[in-house]
C-alpha cells in the first residue's frame, strides 16, 4: 500500500520507505518529486518545502524516513591554495536532508545519485582586447560536468553512512565544477540509494547556481544600463559583436534552466523575473547573421566565439548552415584543444575545448583527445595535492 499524508503546521519535507526484501526503486512514489511552495531562511540560503509524506510497506525492519529536504546556494568565497584557489566550504552549493530510521534494524546509504536535466554554461561577456536535530555527515563533494551532453548525465557519489534503529542523520552533498571561473545553471534529479535493500529514497528536483547563483552585475546577463553604456571599469574596448552574442546565449540558456520544476534558493528563483536593460536594443551588434558567424569564428575574445557563432547559426533555422558552422567551430575547437596539450599547460582548458568539439561533432579521434586531455589534467592535480601537502 501506498499513501501520501500532509502534516499541519510542520516545515520539512518528508519521505519514508521501508527496507524489506520487496522493496524496488521503481515503486517509489513519484510524489516525491512534487514541486511545493518554498520558504527562504534569510541569510542562510536556504530553502524547505512543507512536509509530505510518502510511505512503502515491506517485511523488513528497518524504515527510513527522509525529510528536512534544504538548498543553500550563497555567493562565492575563495581560499588560497598552492598555486591555486577553490571555494570555501561554507559557501560551496548544497543539498541536505534528514534521514531518520523508524525501524529496529540499522541501515545504509551507499550511494547519491545525481541525474542532469538540464545545464548552461554561462560566461562573462564583457569582452575586452584580452539545519536540522541531527547530526551532519562530512561534506560529500560532487563535481558537475562542464558538458552534460558529451555523455555524462548521471552522477554517481559513493556514500557510507551509517543510519542506527531510532536515529538520524543529516546527508550533506556539496557540488562543484571543473572551472571555478565559469558559471552554470543545473537542473538536478537527487536521490539516495540503499543498496542494502535496493531502495532509493527520491529527494526531488533541484535548480542550482554552480559555484554561486549566476551574477547580476551586468557581466553576464543584459541587466545594468550602466555597464551597457560602458562604464570607467570596461570603456570602449568592448567587442560589441562576441558580447551580443554572449548576452544572447547566456540569455537563452538561463531562460529554459530557470523554467525547470524543483527546489532552489531565492538569488536562484529571482532569474525568473529578470528584465533586460532598457538600453539593450541600442546596445547589439546587427551584423548581417553571416558576417556575424564569420567574425565570432574569427574572435580572438574568449574561447567561446565559435561556440557563439554555432548559435548564430542556430537563430536561421538553415540546417546546412548549421551543419557547416558546426564543423568548423570542432575544427577550432580540436585544434586549439591539441595546441594547449602540446605546449604542456592549462589542461582544464584542453579537456574544455575537446568537450565542446565532441558537442558539436563526435570523431574517434576528438574522444581519444579527450582522455589524453583529462589524463594531462588528473596527473596535474595530483601534482598540485603532492604541493600542498609538501607545503
Amino acid at each position: 500500500m501506498r499513501w501520501i499524508r500532509r502534516r499541519p503546521g510542520s516545515t520539512s519535507t518528508e519521505a519514508s520507505v521501508s527496507l524489506g526484501g520487496g522493496g524496488k526503486r521503481g515503486g517509489i512514489p513519484r510524489a516525491l518529486e512534487v514541486a511545493a511552495a518554498v520558504a527562504g531562511i534569510v541569510g542562510l540560503g536556504f530553502v524547505a518545502a512543507p512536509v509530505v509524506e510518502g510511505l512503502i510497506e515491506g517485511s523488513g525492519s528497518a524504515r527510513l524516513e527522509v525529510g528536512e529536504i534544504a538548498v543553500a546556494n550563497r555567493p562565492a568565497s575563495y581560499e588560497s591554495g598552492t598555486g591555486y584557489r577553490h571555494q570555501t566550504r561554507a559557501t560551496s552549493p548544497r543539498i541536505e536532508a534528514t534521514v531518520r530510521n523508524r525501524g529496529d534494524e540499522t541501515a545504509w546509504i551507499d550511494e547519491a545519485r545525481i541525474v542532469i536535466e538540464d545545464s548552461a554554461r554561462l560566461s562573462t561577456c564583457l569582452f575586452g582586447g584580452a539545519g536540522g536535530d541531527v547530526a551532519r555527515t562530512a561534506p560529500y563533494r560532487i563535481t558537475l560536468p562542464d558538458y552534460p551532453e558529451v555523455g555524462r548525465r548521471v552522477i554517481h557519489r559513493g556514500l557510507h553512512i551509517e543510519v542506527q534503529p531510532g536515529r538520524g542523520v543529516r546527508p550533506v552533498l556539496v557540488f562543484q565544477i571543473p572551472d571555478a571561473l565559469v558559471s552554470h545553471l543545473y537542473a538536478i534529479r537527487v536521490e539516495l540509494i540503499s543498496t542494502q535493500n535496493d531502495v532509493a529514497l527520491g529527494l526531488g528536483r533541484f535548480v542550482l547556481g554552480v559555484p554561486e547563483p549566476v551574477q547580476r552585475g551586468g557581466g553576464m546577463l543584459p541587466e545594468s544600463d550602466s555597464v551597457l553604456a560602458g562604464d570607467a571599469t570596461y570603456g570602449a574596448n568592448v567587442d560589441k559583436l562576441t558580447s551580443t552574442w554572449c548576452f544572447r546565449s547566456n540569455l537563452a540558456a538561463v531562460r529554459r534552466v530557470i523554467s525547470s520544476p524543483g527546489r532552489r534558493s531565492p538569488q536562484v528563483a529571482a532569474l525568473d523575473h529578470l528584465q533586460v536593460a532598457s538600453s539593450w536594443p541600442s546596445y547589439v551588434d546587427r551584423s548581417p547573421l553571416p558576417r556575424a558567424i564569420e567574425g565570432l569564428l574569427r574572435s580572438s575574445n574568449g574561447r567561446q566565439g565559435p561556440m557563439y557563432a554555432v548559435f548564430a547559426a542556430e537563430r536561421s533555422s538553415d540546417p546546412a548552415l548549421v551543419r557547416d558552422v558546426s564543423g568548423r567551430a570542432a575544427a577550432l575547437m580540436e585544434r586549439r584543444a591539441r595546441e594547449v596539450l602540446d605546449e604542456g599547460y592549462a589542461t582544464s582548458a584542453a579537456v574544455a575545448d575537446a568537450e565542446r568539439a565532441i558537442l558539436l561533432q563526435s570523431t574517434a579521434a576528438r574522444r581519444k583527445l579527450l582522455w589524453r586531455a583529462k589524463a594531462s589534467l588528473q596527473a596535474e592535480e595530483e601534482q598540485r595535492a603532492r604541493e600542498e601537502v609538501a607545503g
